[in-house]
């Protein structure tokens, strides 16, 4: 599988919610870890929607803990949406400690399960995991922050949460902003590849993208089909993008099947050495 990272912005988010409560009611000694049910939705941008509406701590809603329902979109939103500015702004340099801590919070939980607590993550629509699952009017093929819950294999989305209109016009922000990034890119591919779960036909070839992080490559003979390549999304990319790319492992015909994908990508790629079981490509 593959993610991506809004757990800085999740643990910005918590620890915010901790500082008011505890401001506002002495004794009761709120701590991050206490709050369950909070959620980072959409891009890793100012346009994320730190949404507090389904958010727990101590079994009470934390809606009614807050000094005024303004105080979540006039300064909570806001805050958790520009910290990261605001760090570089007070110390002239990002806060690398707290972005590695959160790292090692996400895989911890990625590789040993969240012990069913909702966490954010930024992850592609769908996963096998997570078929039937309401995608809350995101787009599947884009990777977008939602609420899910992961077992020390594979993580699963939170479905079935009522949103408030305000709530679905962020997402929405968010769907637009992502689209926009992609298509931002979309000529430095070389050729549209779709990453979904349907079958596409490329100068002969059938292309499938799991949701994980490999692209598997098939050959249409007649009435068959069979597998010459699995690739890393990883070496794709840095195809696509013109650098270096590393190292595919398969015998010596499915190197060069994969050769031929990757030209469709990116014509000047090339050899840079080869043998029985592996071969290195560059861009010119």
């Amino acid at each position: 599988n593959f993610t991506a990272m809004t757990r800085l912005d999740h643990n910005r988010g918590l620890l915010q919610l901790a500082h008011c409560i505890n401001a506002h009611h002495e004794g009761l000694d709120i701590h991050p870890t206490h709050i369950d049910n909070f959620v980072i939705w959409g891009n890793h941008s100012p346009n994320m929607y730190p949404d507090v509406n389904h958010a727990t701590v101590r079994g009470r809603k934390i809606k009614d803990l807050l000094p005024h329902p303004d105080w979540i979109t006039n300064e909570f939103m806001t805050r958790v949406q520009q910290r990261g500015k605001e760090i570089i702004e007070a110390a002239g340099k990002s806060s690398a400690p707290s972005a590695a801590m959160s790292c090692v919070d996400q895989m911890r939980d990625w590789a040993l399960g969240s012990d069913n607590k909702w966490v954010s993550m930024a992850v592609i629509g769908k996963n096998k995991e997570s078929y039937g699952i309401d995608s809350y009017g995101v787009d599947t093929d884009l990777c977008f922050s939602f609420p899910v819950i992961t077992d020390g294999e594979s993580w699963t989305k939170v479905g079935g949460l009522e949103m408030t209109e305000f709530g679905y016009s962020m997402l929405q922000r968010n769907v637009q902003e992502l689209k926009a990034e992609r298509d931002m890119v979309r000529n430095l591919m070389g050729c549209e590849v779709n990453f979904g779960e349907s079958w596409v036909p490329r100068y002969g070839w059938l292309w499938r993208h799991y949701g994980g992080a490999s692209l598997q490559l098939e050959r249409e003979e007649g009435e068959g089909r069979y597998c010459v390549a699995e690739l890393g999304i990883s070496v794709v990319a840095g195809a696509a993008l013109g650098r270096v790319v590393g190292v595919v492992h398969g015998n010596r015909k499915t190197s060069e099947a994969a050769l031929e994908v990757l030209k469709v990508f990116r014509p000047q790629v090339v050899y840079l050495e080869a043998d029985a079981t592996s071969f290195r490509l560059t861009a010119e």
